[in-house]
């Protein structure tokens, strides 16, 4: 499969907070957006509903970026990309060996995650 790397996203990082126990708190009323300069894949996987008494539609994404191309991006953040859709990041960041550049990154797949209704 081919991927076409089509999709300008920015990243959306929450401020952190504590609250009155000293517990760290994501604040997201004003998210700090970090742009990307190049193109990633967004594509859809699945899409499952919830029950009829509380219609709800969670569908998950998958992110990969172009070969040799690393993002800042964090477990916390979510994706932003043109249409306004925003993406909670789901998991672990995968950033995959550059097989002939030590400690190089080859690519990153992040998979995402978007709830609506």
């Amino acid at each position: 499969m081919r991927l076409g790397f089509t999709t300008t996203i920015t990243i959306l990082r929450p401020t952190v907070d504590e609250d009155e126990f000293g517990t760290d708190v994501l604040d997201w009323s004003e998210p700090e957006p970090v742009p990307v300069d190049f193109m990633v894949s967004v594509q859809p996987l699945s899409s499952s509903e919830g029950p009829a008494e509380r219609p709800q539609v969670v569908t998950g994404w998958q992110l990969i970026s172009p070969p040799g191309k690393d993002l800042p991006l964090r477990p916390i953040d979510r994706i932003r990309i043109p249409s306004g859709l925003v993406f909670a990041v789901i998991g672990d960041i995968l950033r995959f060996p550059h097989p002939m550049k030590p400690n190089g990154v080859h690519h990153v797949e992040a998979m995402l995650e978007r709830v609506s209704g």
